[in-house]
């Protein structure tokens, strides 16, 4: 279980989304807990190992040239294994590290958007302006039936694997945060065409979590208006970058590209399940 003090340190220095013990857990059932300066999930078939240092100093600098030590990464999640003993690991971090390299992986990267030096082009800003015209931003907490529909929508027209399907269907879930706010894009009509939710429970970085749009009643824009005004929100409270989350793919990665955000820190999960001989196989690589 994490204290109360842990849960301070945690949101002094969240970086990524799994960082967020009120994310994760709305998402799955799921205790969280530190380990020296690295957050745990236990859950009843194992744990999850979230391979990111809390230690680590998020500046503009670190940003462009990444600096993680990729090997201490390793001998701490032997570490996790050899104290805890679960059935089941699944493991992120910003690379795989050497004693995990026949595990099966899926790859992507963070992108951050740099609010202190953050100025929309002028093609950007001609969008907004656009869809400002047509469109009205409600911020709030209320997810509502109008919400869930336009959920289920999303879902039935993006190829998602089965776990991210899960993850959406709960996304709302995310509300219970006290800093987490729903911003709902509406016509003229007041019909919902978009909405987005985003975290700023950490003390420099907000979370762009969750994005989702309709087709049937589409205004060009919409999702930029959305992290415009998420933007805003996001200076308001002092942040100094928003991580906008994973490329997911070529679309989505386009878009934050557009906004002028960077694929600046590697994400690569894993999962496998450690036996006794596998743990010393994997254990006895290190020289502690």
């Amino acid at each position: 279980m994490i204290t109360e003090s842990e849960l301070q340190f945690v949101h002094e220095k969240a970086y990524i989304p799994e960082h967020l013990p009120e994310y994760v857990t709305s998402i799955v059932d799921a205790e969280p807990f530190l380990f020296k300066d690295f957050l745990l999930y236990r859950r009843k078939r194992g744990i999850v190992i979230v391979g990111y240092p809390l230690n680590y100093s998020l500046n503009e600098k670190n940003l462009q040239q990444p600096n993680l030590d990729v090997q201490a990464i390793g001998q701490t999640i032997n570490q996790i294994v050899e104290q805890y003993k679960p059935t089941e690991v699944s493991a992120m971090a910003p690379a795989l590290p050497p004693n995990f390299t026949e595990c099966p992986t899926e790859t992507d990267w963070f992108y951050f958007l740099d609010l202190t030096s953050f100025s929309p082009t002028k093609k950007l800003r001609n969008l907004l302006k656009k869809a400002e015209r047509q469109l009205t931003i409600e911020v709030g907490k209320d997810f509502q039936r109008e919400h869930h529909r336009l959920m289920q929508f999303f879902i039935r027209n993006h190829d998602l694997n089965k776990s991210s399907i899960t993850i959406f269907e709960r996304a709302h879930h995310c509300l219970r945060s006290e800093t987490a706010l729903l911003f709902s894009a509406r016509n003229a009509h007041g019909e919902l065409v978009a909405y987005c939710i985003g975290e700023l429970g950490a003390s420099r970085c907000a979370f762009y979590l969750f994005s989702v749009s309709t087709t049937q009643s589409r205004v060009p824009g919409a999702s930029d208006l959305l992290l415009y005004r998420f933007v805003q929100e996001a200076k308001q409270t002092g942040k100094q970058f928003i991580n906008l989350g994973l490329g997911i793919n070529p679309g989505i990665a386009f878009f934050k590209k557009k906004w002028g955000a960077l694929p600046l820190l590697k994400h690569v999960q894993w999962t496998f399940q450690p036996t006794i001989d596998e743990w010393w196989q994997h254990f006895l690589q290190f020289d502690f």
